[in-house]
Formats: C-alpha cells, sequence, structure tokens
C-alpha cells in the first residue's frame, strides 16, 4: 500500500508520528485478518471471529483515509504527478501479481483469466485495495480543484451515497429472496465507503489546522467518544441483528481507531519497528499472504489460537525479510519495485 500504505505525501510538512503508528497497526491488523478463516467456512471458530474478523475491521478504510490525507495538495495536481502516483503503486502490484500467477496461487485457467485478475486486483483476493486505489487517485485532478468547501460537500454527498447502498443491501440480503452472488463486485464498489474515506482524509488535510486544534480543546471528550465508539462496533459483533449491514458501523468504528491512536501517540517517540512497519506497508501488504499460504498446510491441525499468532508471524517475518533483502540487493529501486 503506497498511497495508503505507503502513501507518497503531498503534505508539505514534518513526518506526522501518529501516522506511521496507524499504518503500523493496520498492516499487522491486515495480517490478522489473513491469518484466520474466512466466515463462510464451515471449520470457523471464535478464535478465527475475534483475532482475524472482529477488532481488524479498521484497517483498509483507515489505508484509504491516510491515502487521501497524504495525496492532498494545496496547489493543482497534474497529470504528470498522478502518473507518478500510480506508478508507484501499480509497478509492485503488478510484480507482485505476477509472482503470484507463476507459483500457482490464483486460480486463474487461461490468459484471459490472467488479464482480468491483474486489471481488477484479484490475483489474490487482497489485492482489491489496489483496484480500489488506482481508481480514485485520478480523481485528485478534480479534488485539488475544488475549494475545501466543495470538497466537503462532495464528501457529504458520497457518505449520503454509501449509507443508502449500505441500507439497499441489506433490504436485499434481508428479503424473502436474498441474492447470492459474490461480494467480489461490491468490496470494489467505490460507494461501498471506500471512496468516502479516501475524499474524507483530503477533507481532513485540508481543515487539518482547525482540526488540530479542536483535538487539543477538547482531548478527553474526543476520547470519550472515540471510546463509545468502540463499543458500538463491539456490540454490532456480538449482537448479530442491527437495522443496516456493519459499513456505516465500521465507518464509525475505523474513525474511533483513528482518532483514538491520534491521542495516544501524540507524546510518543519514533520506534524503530514501528517506522519500518509504516514505510514497507506496500511490500508488506503484498506479500504477506504469499508466506501465509505456503505455510497454511502445516499449521491447520493446531489450536485455533495458535494457528493463527503463527501465521500472523509467518506473514509479516517472510515479507519483512523480502523487504530487508531487497533493500540490501536493489537500494533505492527497492520501493519502486517491491514498495519496500
Amino acid at each position: 500500500m503506497t498511497g495508503a500504505p505507503e502513501l507518497g505525501s503531498e503534505i508539505e510538512s514534518q513526518r506526522i508520528l501518529a501516522i506511521d503508528y496507524i499504518k503500523a497497526l493496520a498492516i499487522v491488523a491486515v495480517a490478522f485478518t489473513h491469518a484466520g478463516l474466512p466466515p463462510w467456512d464451515p471449520n470457523i471458530t471464535s478464535y478465527d471471529r475475534v483475532l482475524s474478523g472482529f477488532w481488524v475491521q479498521f484497517h483498509v478504510p483507515a489505508f484509504l483515509l491516510l491515502s487521501g490525507f497524504l495525496y492532498y495538495g494545496s496547489t493543482e495536481i497534474g497529470f504528470q504527478r498522478i502518473r507518478a502516483r500510480m506508478v508507484r503503486v501499480l509497478i509492485p502490484y503488478l510484480i507482485a501479481s505476477s509472482i503470484v500467477q507463476i507459483a500457482g496461487f490464483s486460480d486463474a485457467k487461461d490468459v484471459r483469466d490472467v488479464l482480468f485478475q491483474l486489471a481488477t486486483g484479484s490475483a489474490l483476493g487482497i489485492y482489491y485495495f489496489i483496484f480500489l486505489l488506482v481508481s480514485f487517485i485520478p480523481t485528485l485532478w478534480l479534488l485539488s480543484r475544488m475549494s475545501r468547501r466543495a470538497a466537503l460537500i462532495a464528501l457529504a454527498c458520497i457518505l449520503a451515497t454509501s449509507f443508502c447502498l449500505d441500507i439497499y443491501i441489506q433490504i436485499l440480503l434481508r428479503g424473502p429472496d436474498p441474492p447470492h452472488g459474490s461480494i467480489f463486485w461490491l468490496v470494489r464498489n467505490p460507494f461501498n465507503y471506500s471512496y468516502s474515506m479516501f475524499i474524507g482524509g483530503w477533507v481532513a488535510a485540508a481543515y487539518l489546522p482547525q482540526l488540530q486544534r479542536t483535538l487539543e480543546g477538547h482531548r478527553t471528550l474526543i476520547g470519550v467518544l472515540c471510546l463509545i465508539g468502540i463499543g458500538i462496533w463491539t456490540a454490532i459483533h456480538v449482537w448479530r441483528g442491527p437495522l443496516i449491514s456493519s459499513g456505516i458501523f465500521r465507518l464509525v468504528y475505523t474513525l474511533s481507531m483513528i482518532v483514538g491512536l491520534i491521542l495516544l501517540t501524540y507524546k510518543a517517540h519514533p520506534i524503530h519497528l514501528v517506522r519500518f512497519l509504516s514505510d514497507s506497508t506496500l511490500a508488506l501488504y503484498l506479500y504477506h499472504n504469499m508466506f501465509q499460504i505456503m505455510a497454511q498446510p502445516y499449521v491447520t491441525a493446531l489450536h485455533p489460537l495458535i494457528r493463527i499468532l503463527t501465521l500472523v508471524l509467518i506473514g509479516l517475518l517472510g515479507s519483512s525479510a523480502l523487504c530487508l533483502v531487497g533493500r540490501r540487493l536493489l537500494g533505492s529501486r527497492a520501493r519502486t519495485l517491491l514498495g519496500a
């Protein structure tokens, strides 16, 4: 994730330490997500639901919000800068996707399948994030030419659209004849709150001084609101009969986690491990699941807790080793080729 994960920043200021902590925790959450069994697996356990399905759900929305935040520019963004941003994401993605195909990790049967998977971020199902990010980056051209007020209005309209879509989907799922289609396009739908997070990050950067003053002046109240947001997500996880789907609650949970981490780390000191995870998130994201897939057959029989933690470590340590070796062998080109 280099635009979320690696996120080439357009904000001309000193490094914001809280962003490193958010990215580091989010990439760890990503590894936890893919270390557990999916919700449709009949062998799923309570450990999978909690460790890989409950607390982790802020990760992709957080990366999208940080992408919009760090891509913010106070001047107009032209096609050359947009192209540079796209290349920073696409080259590592295409290399990783090619490795997935060569290693046989995908289910592609012919060249047509391979091309479709490359175009839709689906060589591995987790690559849907790249599809979203690459779809959003070109909109920087328009966002950079809008006033702050216009961008705020656009955010409100997109949020309203996402909310309506959320309700519509829930009505379909709860209807007498619920659809049985794949979630393939649902997770790639920009109005499934994903573009709301991206443009929300842009708006947050545009109003950063005001937001900073608000945080500094109402730290306790905002902290309590974050705890309430996390509590609501916890209650929704326990009580599985919400009026609408979890989309809006996931949004609240994500914002609560992000703001909560900002409050917790505003006096924190730089930590080398956090900085490494933050700087390497694109490569960690692209490669961690390959190591987990290779290790999966050897840990299936373990206790669920041990299985999940083992796969998290294997995924993060394997992809981290790849980053370190890549930096040693490729130098600065590791950023371009691996996202490391």
